[in-house]
């Protein structure tokens, strides 16, 4: 991957703890850390009607701006700056602007799929994968869409089931085989943050 960064893959199901392991790994890794969140690379899809944003699949790897966030890896593994995205969940778009962000020694990019995306895979140094029951990532899904996205719980109950189940079912679970290190999501953060340091090292 060169010299200027080395690319770590986080992955595993929705909810399964992959966002409270990266703020725990930016917590003791600091300015040597950049994250880079596989959710901020999805497509538009403001222009579509209502009834087909709420059928849309963002579970599977079409979802994504796979060619952009492969592009950005490679520039920042030769140590070169990127202008990064970000998406709106409400509004189901990316974000006007966009971040410039400088290489670190590391980068970390997060997202259900990264070891499903063999353009994302092939460019991890490491692969990691957090494994959590259904059962739990389902608690964790009504509690972050609901509460904090402001979603009807109906819905959110309609698209774990029909898409983000499926979805995990096909791509997710079978990209487990694909890790180095596998990780109990259920754990507590701090211990899953000092094994993902240990093979860090």
């Amino acid at each position: 991957m060169g010299d200027h960064a080395r690319i770590i893959g986080l992955a595993g199901g929705s909810c399964s703890g992959k966002g409270h392991l990266s703020e725990a790994l930016r917590a003791s890794l600091g300015e040597d850390l950049l994250v880079l969140r596989l959710d901020d690379y999805y497509l538009d899809v403001q222009d579509r009607s209502e009834a087909a944003i709420a059928a849309h699949n963002y579970d599977e790897p079409a979802a994504f701006d796979v060619a952009l966030l492969s592009r950005h890896l490679d520039l920042l593994s030769r140590g070169i700056a990127i202008d990064m995205p970000s998406y709106d969940f409400e509004l189901h778009r990316r974000r006007d602007g966009t971040a410039r962000v400088t290489p670190r020694s590391i980068v970390l990019v997060e997202g259900i799929l990264v070891l499903a995306i063999e353009e994302i895979r092939s460019r991890c140094a490491l692969r990691v994968f957090v494994a959590s029951p259904t059962e739990v990532r389902l608690a964790r899904r009504l509690h972050r869409d609901v509460r904090e996205r402001g979603r009807d719980e109906a819905e959110v109950r309609q698209r774990f089931r029909e898409h983000v189940g499926a979805m995990h079912d096909r791509y997710v679970e079978p990209s487990r085989a694909f890790a180095d290190l596998v990780l109990d999501g259920t754990r507590e953060v701090a211990e899953n943050a000092a094994e993902f340091l240990r093979a860090l090292a």
